[in-house]
């Protein structure tokens, strides 16, 4: 079985990325040269114990055998895993590689949810939202933006107004009646900025997020084709807690790069 350089590419992406998860998670040294096909192997071993963790693994506190798989995981590399494999040659089993080219390709097909995801990036912002965290929507050059204060567990939304947004969106009397009708009033505090608080507890993370589409298409009245694109920051320190949540994030949001998880508002 042949391989394009293209799915080579993307073979060696993935590696890589399962070695910086290795690495953060303290499974693996990084100044240790690891062959691609250990990688695979100490990546599912990672996974396993992680999937075992969630669902109470007693095994081996109750002195449960180590199995022959075990064992045979724990012998020495063979020469050719000494020798050092390259990231370009093709030695990962059929098997695998199959798998892998399925994950890819369901990765493509997968269309964005930002909806979904916006739900999910607010709710994720009340629950771990450290200092220095928003979540800001931005279409076509018009931004919505939420801060979690966590010392007063507060969610506020701010709504960009006529001096912060491109000239055809900007609106008027009219349309700030609208931004009134859903609760949103001219921020004493700030210059042309609107905002409300959300702190009914529980908070309708649903309702909050239909209101956010609303203000785009009612007040903005941004185009289909616009382009789109959620920045998400949980606090101004990077901490591996935030790594599972950017992640999930993007399981609703495909493309992304970095903090910023983007598509077509037509989506």
């Amino acid at each position: 079985m042949k391989f394009g350089d293209g799915y080579i590419e993307m073979l060696k992406k993935m590696i890589e990325e399962w070695r910086k998860e290795l690495i953060e998670a303290g499974e693996i040294d990084p100044s240790e040269e690891f062959t691609r096909q250990k990688i695979q192997l100490k990546y599912q071993d990672y996974k396993m114990k992680k999937m075992k963790a969630a669902v109470g693994d007693k095994g081996k506190s109750k002195g449960t055998k180590v199995s022959k798989e075990e064992k045979q995981k724990k012998k020495k590399p063979s020469k050719s895993e000494a020798k050092g494999e390259r990231l370009d040659d093709t030695s990962l089993d059929l098997e695998s590689i199959g798998d892998i080219a399925r994950r890819l390709e369901e990765s493509k097909e997968r269309g964005p949810k930002p909806r979904e995801g916006l739900v999910f990036a607010i709710e994720q912002l009340t629950k771990s939202g450290k200092g220095g965290n928003y979540c800001m929507i931005v279409v076509d050059g018009c931004w919505i933006n939420f801060r979690f204060k966590k010392r007063k567990k507060e969610l506020f939304m701010q709504v960009s107004g006529n001096q912060y947004i491109p000239s055809k969106s900007h609106f008027d009397q009219q349309h700030i009646k609208i931004l009134e009708s859903f609760g949103i009033q001219a921020d004493e505090y700030s210059n042309d900025i609107y905002s409300r608080y959300f702190n009914d507890k529980p908070r309708d993370f649903n309702e909050i997020v239909t209101i956010v589409f609303k203000v785009f298409e009612q007040v903005y009245r941004v185009d289909n084709k616009s382009s789109a694109y959620i920045e998400f920051v949980l606090g101004s320190k990077e901490l591996p807690e935030f790594k599972e949540i950017l992640d999930g994030l993007q399981d609703f949001i495909p493309k992304r790069a970095k903090n910023k998880f983007k598509w077509s508002w037509e989506s």
